[in-house]
């Protein structure tokens, strides 16, 4: 008994003892788990994403996730994972984001909210989606000139849901509402796009 008693349970990995599953004098049977040990390695959270978002989202992008029960900690993380299938009855995709520094008060099965970082567009032209017209699979805007509606072709990146990053027009440029039938256009002057700093 005493060479059992003197033996050594060696974790063949660094981790956290987080469940024992007997008590000292208790019978254990042959190829039982005596106990649960968490590898230690930074935390991982799962969210999921309105599939619309994800040509807006990379690996590795940077992210902040605040606990619910710790709303005030933003926590600096990195999007590790990008699920390639579609939840068809939600339209979400999973995600999985790497906490980079580990806190004590982190524990299993926290709930949390995630936010993701995108690239800052700065002094960029930004246009809300319903300005854009299209025609034989081409962007075009009207756009107010010498007191005549002008289509110009448009070059355009997708920023969201509302809004684009409009590539080949003027700052100050005045862009028309299209209206009714496109190919017999009645315009209004809309709103004026100017450099956006967000």
């Amino acid at each position: 008994m005493k060479a059992v008693a003197d033996k050594k349970i060696i974790s063949p990995l660094t981790g956290t003892v987080s469940k024992i599953n007997f008590s000292a004098g208790q019978q254990v049977a042959a190829n039982a788990a005596l106990l649960t040990v968490l590898r230690q390695q930074n935390w991982v959270v799962e969210a999921e994403v309105d599939h619309k978002e994800l040509p807006l989202l990379k690996e590795g992008q940077d992210a902040l996730v605040a606990l619910d029960a710790y709303p005030q900690e933003k926590l600096a993380a990195d999007l590790i994972y990008i699920s390639p299938q579609v939840d068809a009855q939600k339209g979400t995709c999973l995600l999985r984001l790497e906490i980079k520094e580990s806190k004590p008060f982190i524990k299993y099965g926290m709930a949390a909210d995630v936010e993701l970082l995108s690239e800052a567009n700065v002094q960029v032209l930004a246009l809300p989606k319903q300005f854009l017209a299209f025609s034989g699979g081409e962007a075009f805007a009207w756009v107010w000139q010498e007191g005549k509606a002008v289509k110009q072709q448009l070059s355009y990146r997708t920023v969201g849901d509302r809004w684009v990053i409009a590539e080949n027009l003027r700052e100050g440029a005045v862009i028309l509402s299209p209206s009714g039938d496109l190919n017999n256009v009645r315009v209004q002057p809309g709103r004026e796009v100017a450099a956006d700093e967000t």
